[in-house]
């Protein structure tokens, strides 16, 4: 067995984290299944030990040429004694990468020479955090690493947001829709002064204020939906990411585009779903949507219809409403011949 002084311990150069590592394909579907692969650590996380509080949820990416990719999802620890069933360490160094197997941490069945692409510390609750882009050498021949084929390999910084698994009051954000209100666009404009205000001109290239909040008469969360050009996806990810990355704003990665969640304070409501891409990223069709409701009322009827239904039935699911809408904004989409 280990001995204590052998067990891995959290820097402020390095990253360590409890959850679930594996491979998807590139392309999954935003169904059941996808949720229940990420259900390996989300709705377990107070099965982890030796989180602080608040506790950092990360996510880690890395592309393969074959259609699939290496997925690490989980939360920061201060150190790894032992993993719950199905979890796995996850220890990110200056120079190294390693993961580690449950329940009992011995040696690392994954640990590989690593190079940043690009690093940067930022504070958060008076705490140094890591985001950065690494590549790893070799993820080596392991049974339980299906469909790995490339090496080195891509580890692109994903997902970054606090919360407090382990407080009687932690829950999920609930699905509460309410009356149109005309601030919403007096809301907008000064969530873009903030925008504009935090990065640098030369990253944002155009604001656009979209989703239910930006089309008239349409019932809403009360969370203002942006859209936000950017000149890259590199600069987006090693110039904007750690920028924005605080206690009141997560961030997650769509592959090639972003969305940051912006909200009045740590732990409080959601105030502002930010969206960041370059100009031919498909996300751009959400203008197209919004254009499409603005002129055809009968659509955006329909439109009200379906997400009052959905609010009911998953009220506190965020995700199964979210997967409910898809189809319908998909049709009218495609339906519209503007190119943005």
């Amino acid at each position: 067995m280990r001995n204590r002084q052998s067990i891995p311990v959290r820097t402020d150069n390095s990253i360590l984290a409890v959850g679930i590592f594996g491979t998807l394909k590139t392309d999954h579907p935003y169904n059941d299944n996808l949720l229940a692969f990420y259900s390996g650590v989300y709705g377990r996380e107070i099965e982890i030990a030796d989180m602080p509080n608040p506790t950092r949820h990360l996510t880690y990416e890395c592309y393969m040429n074959n259609g699939y990719k290496v997925v690490f999802t989980g939360c920061e620890v201060n150190r790894i004694a032992a993993l719950p069933e199905g979890m796995c360490g996850f220890e990110v160094t200056a120079n190294r990468m390693r993961v580690y197997k449950g329940p009992v941490v011995w040696d690392a069945y994954i640990d590989t020479e690593i190079s940043w692409q690009w690093k940067h510390p930022f504070s958060a609750f008076e705490q140094l955090f890591i985001a950065g882009d690494f590549t790893a050498a070799n993820l080596g021949a392991s049974e339980s690493m299906e469909n790995v084929t490339d090496s080195p390999c891509l580890f692109c910084f994903s997902e970054n947001t606090y919360d407090n698994y382990g407080s009687a009051n932690y829950k999920e954000d609930a699905i509460v829709l309410v009356a149109p209100d005309p601030c919403w666009s007096s809301l907008f404009d000064e969530l873009k002064r903030w925008i504009l205000a935090v990065l640098p001109r030369d990253l944002v290239l155009r604001v656009e204020h979209f989703g239910s909040t930006a089309i008239p008469g349409i019932p809403s969360k009360p969370i203002i939906d942006i859209l936000v050009e950017v000149p890259s996806f590199e600069q987006l990810r090693s110039e904007i990411v750690p920028r924005l990355c605080s206690e009141d704003c997560s961030y997650s990665c769509f592959m090639n585009n972003a969305l940051f969640i912006k909200r009045s304070s740590y732990g409080g409501e959601r105030i502002a779903h930010i969206h960041m891409a370059p100009r031919d990223n498909q996300v751009w069709e959400g203008l197209a949507f919004r254009d499409s409701l603005r002129a055809n009322p009968e659509l955006s009827f329909e439109y009200a219809r379906l997400k009052k239904e959905l609010a009911s039935k998953y009220r506190d699911d965020r995700n199964r409403y979210t997967m409910g809408k898809d189809t319908f904004i998909k049709k009218v989409a495609s339906q519209s011949n503007r190119r943005v």
